[in-house]
């Protein structure tokens, strides 16, 4: 074998390891966005999140998405004011006295409500506060699930079934939140900048909202 031979397998082992490194880091995780998350109260609200393919379903679609939904954006409350919050399985904190499911109709209830009769879905997806500090784009640039064992490992994941996302003046107060859904997939959810609600019956509107996602595959 001559010199230009062996430089050629040479180059084409190097390309071959380093091809696969790249292949087997893109299918660790995976990353999306999601826009206009609307509030749960509000009729036919696009609430429903599908954590692990990035699917967004609404109130009368997600009766028949029962297993695909992990998690819904509504409002809870929290020291007597609503709040925007994230809410998983079984925490029924709705105006109809409780349900077990995601979407269980819109219908009115007390208060001239018009929307969600539950807020509760099936999937026990676990959730945690993230620490302000999260590395949301170092993890998504590294493509590794060491990347986010790092930050797992760094969080005390003190699982929970709500986490609020604003204080009582409606400004965002925890952009991060850690999840692991009822299918072992764990991941990281962003919650970009929203309009900032004033009025007095802010926990009845859309109050709409946008995340970026990066989860496991």
């Amino acid at each position: 074998m001559n010199k230009h031979t062996h430089f050629l397998f040479l180059t084409i082992a190097i390309c071959t390891v380093l091809y696969g490194c790249k292949k087997d880091k893109l299918e660790q995780l995976h990353m999306y966005q999601l826009s206009d998350i609307s509030n749960a109260a509000v009729q036919n609200a696009r609430c429903g999140i599908d954590l692990a393919n990035g699917r967004l379903y609404g109130v009368v679609e997600g009766r028949d998405h029962q297993n695909d939904i992990d998690i819904a954006y509504g409002y809870m409350s929290s020291e007597g004011v609503e709040t925007r919050c994230f809410l998983s399985l079984s925490y029924a904190g709705c105006f109809c006295g409780g349900s077990s499911y995601f979407s269980y109709g819109d219908q009115t209830g007390g208060g001239g409500r018009q929307g969600y009769a539950s807020y509760s879905i099936l999937n026990n997806t676990k959730l945690a506060a993230g620490q302000p500090n999260i590395d949301f784009d170092g993890v998504a640039e590294a493509g590794t699930k060491a990347a986010l064992d790092a930050v797992f490992n760094e969080h005390t994941q003190n699982y929970t079934n709500e986490v609020l996302l604003a204080d009582k003046q409606d400004n965002l107060v925890t952009r991060f939140v850690l999840f692991k859904t009822v299918k072992g997939k764990r991941g990281i959810i962003r919650v970009k900048p929203y309009t900032k609600n004033t009025s007095a019956n802010y926990n009845l509107q859309e109050n709409r909202i946008s995340i970026e996602v990066i989860v496991e595959k």
